[in-house]
């Protein structure tokens, strides 16, 4: 249960991360915001994925082997790929 809180407490940070970089290119064109929210999005999701492997690798016993933790990365970005582009898109608060 403790791993499990630990990449929570992260992904909330993450999202929170995302919001300010959001908040900021608010004055910027739709087209710069749109991309700007799918590279973060991009980005929170591989950077969730890597810390979730590696906080899991420390509390769970048994570690897999280097090339079980590669070949399993990008599986694991599936899984979280969605959740941060919706955030990411769903975030921006439009121009004033």
């Amino acid at each position: 249960m403790l791993p499990r809180g630990i990449v929570t407490l992260i992904a909330v940070l993450l999202s929170f991360g995302i919001l300010l970089v959001l908040r900021r290119a608010r004055r910027k064109s739709l087209i710069r915001r749109a991309l700007t929210a799918a590279g973060l999005g991009l980005f929170g999701c591989m950077l969730h994925t890597a810390l979730n492997t590696i906080i899991f690798q420390q509390f769970v016993p048994g570690n897999s082997p280097w090339y079980v933790i590669v070949a399993e990365y990008p599986v694991s970005m599936l899984m979280f790929i969605w959740p941060y582009l919706a955030v990411s898109v769903m975030l921006p608060i439009p121009a004033e």
